[in-house]
């Protein structure tokens, strides 16, 4: 029996990526701008499928620095907490802008 390298989830990330890898839809079939527009979604699909497998094992690898350095687990999690901060102080201004925008388009209705 072969001892596993990676995780189950990539590991099921690796084989569903060898499956899809060269996969298109056969010329003939059905009309070719039809087989043209499934084949530039089955690439968009894999697109998305690798760049999620590349975030999992990203996300692996910082887990494993961080069990070996808790001081680094400790100044990241910090870095997390501030980067969701400002990204709601973000959001809570687009969406005033949002609403402002509306209000204002309310009282310009006769």
């Amino acid at each position: 029996m072969i001892e596993p390298v990676y995780s189950p989830k990539m590991e099921a990330y690796i084989s569903v990526l060898d499956k899809i890898q060269n996969f298109r839809l056969k010329r003939g079939i059905f009309p070719a701008e039809y087989t043209k527009q499934v084949n530039l979604e089955i690439a968009g699909i894999r697109k998305r499928l690798m760049a999620a497998a590349h975030r999992a094992r990203r996300g692996e690898l910082i887990r494993e620095m961080c069990e070996k350095d808790p001081q680094l687990a400790t100044r990241l999690h910090r870095m997390q907490l501030s980067k969701a901060y400002i990204n709601t102080f973000k959001r809570k201004r687009k969406l005033e802008d949002q609403i402002a925008k509306f209000d204002s388009a309310q009282d310009d209705r006769p």
